[in-house]
């Protein structure tokens, strides 16, 4: 129906912000998943993982287990999509940062 898709990221960002507070404030660890670098884990600098949080952010990086044959189909078909994604990102991070003074670019390092 029209708006769920809208819905389905309101409620994944919602949650995602309660796990990221209670994580922040020691109320509990939660594993979520969250777009982060695959530290060399992948041939797609960034994807979906899931994570450890904590006090300090994320804490670890957990396994996305066992994939079935089907999963490391679709995961190997998706690969070169998000290395697209990313590089369109980085490029535009890189663009952004050389735009702006100094003083107000971004201190994130890619």
């Amino acid at each position: 129906g029209k708006g769920s898709a809208t819905l389905s990221m309101g409620a994944a960002t919602a949650y995602f912000v309660v796990a990221c507070v209670e994580a922040l404030l020691g109320q509990r660890k939660p594993a979520v998943c969250a777009m982060v670098d695959t530290d060399g884990s992948s041939k797609a600098p960034f994807m979906a993982w899931p994570v450890q949080l904590g006090t300090n952010g994320i804490e670890s990086r957990l396994s996305i287990g066992k994939l079935s044959q089907g999963e490391v189909k679709c995961l190997n078909e998706a690969i070169p999509i998000l290395c697209k994604d990313a590089e369109k990102g980085i490029n535009w991070f890189h663009k952004q940062s050389k735009e702006q003074p100094a003083a107000a670019a971004p201190s994130a390092r890619l």
